[in-house]
C-alpha cells in the first residue's frame, strides 16, 4: 500500500442526534458561519456531530489518522457476509466466522479498502492471501473456479475490478471551491467595499474572483476526467464458475477466478498461470523491453513464494 493511504489508527465515533440539532440550530443562527468552520476544522465538526465511543458496533464513523497524523473522518459501512454455505472446509467456515461475525466492517481510505478483523479486533487493508499455500492446494482450492454463491461473497469482500474514482459533479465542486476560505475572504472583501461606496473596487474584486471560480472549475472537470480515463479498463473476459466457461466484464472479476489467459490482449488483473506457458509484454510494469516467457504453476509441495497475489 502506498505511503498515503497507510493509517497509524482509527478512533469509534457514533453520529449524535442531539448535537446535531444543536448544530443546525446555531447554523440557521450564525448565518451558516458555524457551518464554514465545520468543514474548515474538522476537529470542530467532530465535537458538533459526533461522540466518541469504544465498541465498534455502536460506531457510524471513524477518525482515521494516517501516518502524517492529519485526521480525516469516514463512513463506517456494515455487510452481511454469512460464511454458512461458503464451499469450503469446516475448519475454514469457523475461522471466517470468527474474523467477520458474519457482519463485515469497512471502509475506504484513499481507495484503499480496510476491513475489521473480529479475532485481532483492529482494521487492516483488504488483500488475497496465498502465501500460506502451497502450489497444490492452489491448484486444487482454485482450479475448478468459482461457484455463483462464493462468488458473490468474494465480490461483497474484495469489490469489482476496477479503480473509481470517487466522481463529484459540478456543483459540489463549485460549492467547495465557493466556501474555501480564501473565497470567503473575497466575498466579506466585497461587501465592505460596497458597503463603504467603493462599488468599482468591489466589483473588480467579485468579476475576477468569479473568473478564477470557473477557470478552477472547469480544470477540475478536465483532471477528473483524465483521471477516469487513465484508471478505467473493461473488456470481456472468459472465466470458470460452476464449472463452465462464461463471458464475463473484466470488471467482475474477483480475486480467486479462474480466467482463460487471451492470445494477443492484454490480461486486466495479476494472474498466476495455472496451466500452460505463454510470453507476456511486462514492459508497462517492469519497464523491460523483452517479453518474458511464463511456465503453469507446478503441482509440489512447496508454498508459494510471493506474499500478496
Amino acid at each position: 500500500i502506498e505511503l498515503e493511504a497507510r493509517i497509524n489508527r482509527v478512533v469509534y465515533l457514533k453520529e449524535s442526534k442531539a448535537k446535531l440539532a444543536i448544530f443546525y440550530f446555531s447554523v440557521g443562527l450564525t448565518l451558516g458561519f458555524t457551518y464554514l468552520i465545520s468543514r474548515w476544522i474538522l476537529k470542530f465538526r467532530r465535537k458538533m456531530q459526533f461522540n466518541i465511543v469504544t465498541d465498534i458496533e455502536e460506531a457510524t464513523h471513524l477518525i482515521v489518522l494516517n501516518c502524517d497524523n492529519e485526521e480525516e473522518i469516514v463512513s463506517l459501512q456494515k455487510q452481511l457476509f454469512a460464511s454458512d454455505h461458503l464451499d469450503i472446509q469446516e475448519e475454514r467456515k469457523v475461522f471466517i466466522s470468527k474474523i467477520f461475525a458474519n457482519d463485515l466492517k469497512c471502509f475506504k481510505f484513499r481507495l484503499v479498502k480496510y476491513i475489521y478483523n473480529q479475532v485481532k479486533g483492529q482494521f487492516a487493508p483488504v488483500y488475497f492471501e496465498l502465501g500460506a499455500l502451497t502450489k497444490r492446494e492452489i491448484h486444487h482450492g482454485f482450479g475448478e473456479g468459482f461457484k455463483q454463491e462464493n462468488y458473490e461473497r468474494a465480490l461483497a469482500l474484495y469489490g469489482s475490478n476496477q479503480t473509481s474514482i470517487p466522481a463529484k459533479s459540478t456543483f459540489g465542486i463549485l460549492v467547495d471551491e465557493v466556501l474555501s476560505p480564501f473565497y470567503i475572504f473575497q466575498i466579506l472583501a466585497m461587501i465592505l467595499w460596497i458597503i463603504d461606496a467603493y462599488v468599482i473596487y468591489g466589483s473588480v474584486i467579485l468579476i475576477i474572483s468569479t473568473i478564477s471560480v470557473i477557470i478552477t472549475l472547469r480544470d477540475t472537470k478536465e483532471n477528473y476526467a483524465r483521471l477516469e480515463e487513465m484508471s478505467h479498463l473493461e473488456m470481456d473476459v472468459e472465466v470458470i464458475r460452476n464449472g463452465m466457461k462464461k463471458t464475463v466484464s473484466s470488471i467482475e472479476l474477483v480475486p480467486g477466478d479462474v480466467i482463460v489467459v487471451p492470445e494477443n490482449k492484454v490480461v486486466p488483473c495479476d494472474a498466476i498461470l495455472l496451466n500452460g506457458s505463454c510470453i507476456m509484454n511486462e514492459s508497462m510494469l517492469t519497464g523491460e523491453s523483452i517479453p518474458v516467457f511464463k511456465n503453469g504453476l507446478p503441482y509440489t509441495d512447496t508454498p508459494l513464494s510471493l506474499i500478496h497475489i
